[in-house]
């Protein structure tokens, strides 16, 4: 397949930009370039606020009706939807997924998103109803007041690697139907499907500077973050570049919606169904080969259930096939980078160091030498004080750790600075709910795990984030609220500025 050549997009035009450097993307499964972008420059980054800053302050796109921006964008979900097999191909070889998981959940499942998205802001009220009226109090005056909701201004929008189509739909899509332009900034590692989406916003003759799309690298995404002409960011991606982006977000007080890392547990009880549980949690830890925020890298197996769900799970994960992404036989593909495998194996032999023991080894699989292939490697006899069990790693790696009983389980799954996800497997639906609530999680799964839905709020405890995205909540997060009083007072003289008027 030959190299994509990808410009810029600013102002509803692909531009070349003021780069003279360009960067690649390679396929993870092979270590082939497949795609080449402009390696921005902040002047690039600030022509692209300014279209946006344009599109917004005098452009038709924040005064049409929620309505009208749904069936606009409809438009761009059309284009997209007639290149499912084209733009799986592109994201398995930007990101390393598989073709399995690129085209049934990745590129359908952002376009399920952006639907379920454009449902729930075309449902959502912009303003109160009747006007509420007020007063009086005490010595106060009486009038009526509405409550509306308005956009915000300019959004920055920064994607991560690991599902550049659908996060880029969770950020864009909300802050777009909300009345907002945006700027996305997707991560260097993989941004082919966000210049597609580009694409479709011009074969779909959106309004220009609604949507830019700005390749680049770190200085990049720190003029976006820093401008003051931009009024909200919302990041996915690592805890410590969300408290670098919170730092140079302050200068004008922009609103932050940050999605950061995890160290998200799977809570085993002793009453679980064994072998439904191994599937369940294999499908937790190790999808996307554990590259997820909210994969369970932390199992939590109750002492009476743990040496069988142990033998199981590593007998489960070793029959897992690692292979290219191309092959619909492959359960688990490389890693993004070969930085990336390079860190997951300086963790394997920490885990070792530390003592815990490998039940299932990992390594490099044979025959696949051009690619970042890294096999899956299950630990148990791990603590929670061992590095392995605390800090993330995104990766094929996972600790089963031992527990006495369901408040060890919850002592243990909340004794880290992550508050992201979890799950809780037990076929007792009481005690399952109660473990839930004693969990220090934004989201908890039952018998399930990597469950998301437009329609559900989703986000982090403590170090993992701050705010939420999708549901109505994450909608909200891209509207002011506005209250507009109307004075209906008779007489000034019952105002309480009368008591200080000349």
């Amino acid at each position: 397949m030959p190299t994509r050549d990808y410009q810029l997009f600013v102002g509803g035009e692909f531009v070349d930009g003021t780069a003279s450097r360009r960067f690649a993307s390679v396929n993870p499964a092979t270590g082939a370039e497949v795609a080449s972008f402009v390696d921005g420059t902040v002047a690039d980054l600030e022509a692209a606020v300014a279209a946006a800053r344009r599109a917004f302050d005098a452009g038709p796109w924040p005064s049409m009706p929620v309505a009208e921006r749904a069936q606009r964008l409809g438009r761009v979900l059309e284009i997209l939807g007639g290149r499912v097999p084209e733009l799986s191909a592109i994201e398995y070889q930007d990101n390393g997924a598989t073709i399995r998981q690129a085209t049934s959940f990745m590129v359908p499942g952002a376009l399920g998103f952006a639907m379920g998205i454009a449902d729930l802001a075309t449902k959502f009220s912009f303003t109160s109803g009747q006007p509420v009226t007020t007063g009086p109090v005490p010595g106060g005056p009486f009038g009526s007041t509405t409550i509306s909701y308005e956009p915000l201004g300019v959004v920055g929008a920064i994607t991560p690697w690991n599902g550049p189509l659908i996060l880029a739909m969770w950020k864009v899509w909300p802050a777009l139907l909300a009345g907002n332009t945006v700027v996305l900034k997707p991560s260097e590692l993989a941004p082919s499907t966000a210049m597609e989406l580009a694409r479709a916003f011009a074969e779909a003759d959106i309004p220009p500077g609604v949507l830019n799309v700005v390749t680049g690298g770190g200085t990049v995404g720190e003029a976006l973050v820093s401008s003051d002409h931009v009024d909200m960011v919302t990041f996915t991606g690592g805890t410590a570049t969300g408290q670098r982006i919170a730092q140079l977000a302050s200068g004008n007080l922009k609103r932050l919606t940050l999605e950061l890392g995890g160290k998200s547990p799977a809570l085993v009880l002793d009453d679980v169904d064994i072998e439904s549980a191994v599937d369940g949690v294999i499908w937790s830890t190790l999808f996307l080969s554990g590259q997820m925020c909210t994969c369970a890298s932390r199992v939590l197996v109750n002492a009476r259930v743990h040496d069988e769900f142990v033998e199981r799970f590593a007998a489960r994960a070793d029959k897992l096939v690692v292979g290219p992404t191309d092959d619909f036989a492959t359960d688990l593909g490389p890693v993004v980078s070969a930085a990336a495998r390079d860190r997951i194996e300086g963790y394997v032999q920490l885990g070792t160091e530390e003592g815990a023991v490998a039940v299932l080894p990992g390594g490099r699989p044979s025959g696949l030498e051009n690619g970042f292939y890294v096999k899956p490697t299950v630990f148990v006899g791990a603590t929670p004080r061992m590095r392995i069990s605390r800090e993330e790693i995104f990766g094929p790696v996972v600790s089963i750790l031992k527990v006495a009983d369901d408040a060890e389980a919850v002592q243990v799954a909340n004794d880290t600075q992550f508050g992201l996800a979890a799950s809780v497997w037990c076929n007792d639906r009481r005690r399952a709910l109660d473990v839930a609530g004693r969990v220090r999680a934004g989201t908890v799964w039952i018998n399930d795990h990597n469950m998301l839905s437009p329609q559900t709020p989703f986000g982090g405890m403590k170090m993992s984030g701050s705010g939420r995205e999708n549901g109505e909540s994450g909608f909200k997060a891209y509207l002011e609220e506005k209250v507009v009083y109307l004075d209906l007072t008779p007489s000034k003289n019952e105002h309480l500025w009368a008591l200080v008027a000349p």
